[in-house]
């Protein structure tokens, strides 16, 4: 492991000294180590190419920029091998666009997420995709699939779900490059959505197009200059991480080897 210069709580802002704060053990890495170890650990569990680079992408940016990219990643490393088999997808026949998503085997964020991102984001205007089958959290580990898909397509994308006392927890990003985070009552729900995608408010519903003015106030925003800030930190210093954590990924990721050139 490289060895790494500790960063001065002055050089970086108060959310990202939270990000980086830890009650257990930690080690200092890379913005590479976290990404091949996450990358190799995926092709390990049994993910293609592609969908190894793009999961990694999520867990770097997730550990970076909300500090829990790294242990997502060992949550889903828990759920055994990826499943060969992808998504099946229905389209509500009438009404605005809606499509219902069942997930087979291919719950959990890395899994699912950045496929069902591609399938709203796909559609002509303002869509919505829902989760009939399958459980996919609203997490950080969203977060970088949002924010490539809203700045592609230049309008907002937004994640949400219900957890357990009936408030939704939300997850979005603007094609200016921002992302917002937070929980919100079910009246102000239908200021991004008024679309009743499913009957289940605990499955996860993407939608785009939505008007997010009207709820900004009461979400927890991050510019792109900030993660800008951010990296540039990472990568001149380092990246602290949970000891037992990251022992863990780097034994998922050395399951899969690559030979030298010249063997």
């Amino acid at each position: 492991m490289n060895a790494m210069t500790m960063i001065e709580p002055t050089s970086i802002g108060a959310e990202e000294d939270a990000v980086l704060k830890n009650d257990g053990p930690t080690v200092r890495v890379t913005i590479r180590e976290i990404r091949e170890y996450a990358y190799r650990s995926l092709i390990a569990a049994g993910a293609s190419a592609g969908e190894a680079a793009t999961a990694a992408g999520q867990v770097l940016h997730a550990e970076l920029h909300a500090g829990d990219g790294l242990a997502g990643l060992v949550s889903d490393l828990a759920r055994g091998l990826w499943p060969g088999s992808g998504l099946t997808c229905t389209r509500r026949p009438l009404g605005p666009s809606v499509l219902e998503v069942d997930c087979g085997g291919r719950s959990g964020e890395l899994r699912a997420g950045a496929p069902i991102v591609d399938l709203v984001c796909g559609e002509d205007g303002p869509a919505a995709v829902a989760v009939t089958a399958g459980d996919v959290p609203v997490s950080s580990l969203l977060d970088r699939v949002l924010l490539t898909a809203a700045v592609t397509a230049g309008t907002s994308v937004v994640a949400m779900r219900a957890d357990s006392e009936g408030a939704y927890v939300v997850r979005l990003a603007t094609p200016a490059g921002d992302l917002a985070h937070g929980a919100l009552p079910a009246a102000d729900r239908r200021s991004l959505s008024d679309v009743e995608c499913t009957d289940d408010p605990h499955a996860l519903v993407v939608t785009t197009g939505a008007d997010v003015e009207a709820v900004a106030s009461r979400l927890t925003w991050c510019t792109g200059d900030s993660r800008a800030e951010r990296r540039r930190q990472a990568a001149l210093h380092g990246v602290r991480v949970d000891e037992v954590t990251w022992r863990t990924v780097a034994e998922h990721a050395q399951r899969f080897l690559v030979p030298e050139e010249d063997a």
